[in-house]
């Protein structure tokens, strides 16, 4: 089964000059061959992938419900809108414990940064419509933008 049909939100890569990478990080050498003709640039948060699902909360393996106390935030989340979810998996980052970086201010302790439909993953404009009709706040977006070619 390939990445994109898998279980759990892939990984995301490092452009080669990115600020910040470390030794562990992965990156993307052939960077402008994966340049749609929209790109979504958003930020990337620190907080703990998590995944809603019709059956629970999961963390970014998937393998087992996330029952960890810092999830209890997501898990309300979940109680209000899990039974509507059907196939969707809403995707997002769970800020509520503090990683690398302390947020100060946060709206919201879940980020929704992506939906998937059964085995499909769902344009921008979609992933905006299903968050509002759920009353979820989407990540910070710094850039979208249509290209006629690739730079």
């Amino acid at each position: 089964m390939s990445d994109l049909l898998s279980e759990k939100y892939p990984r995301t890569y490092h452009f080669p000059f990115s600020a910040g990478t470390t030794h562990d990080d992965r990156i993307q050498a052939d960077w402008q061959g994966i340049l749609p003709p929209e790109l979504v640039l958003t930020e990337k948060l620190d907080g703990e992938n998590s995944c809603l699902k019709a059956d629970g909360v999961y963390a970014r393996s998937h393998g087992a419900v996330n029952r960890n106390p810092w999830a209890s935030p997501v898990w309300d989340i979940w109680e209000r809108v899990g039974h509507t979810l059907g196939d969707l998996h809403i995707f997002g980052e769970n800020m509520y414990a503090v990683h690398s970086l302390e947020y100060r201010d946060l709206e919201h302790y879940f980020y929704v940064f992506a939906i998937r439909d059964g085995e499909n993953w769902l344009s921008w404009d979609k992933v905006l419509e299903y968050a509002h009709l759920l009353e979820l706040p989407v990540v910070p977006v710094i850039h979208r933008d249509h290209f006629d070619e690739k730079i």
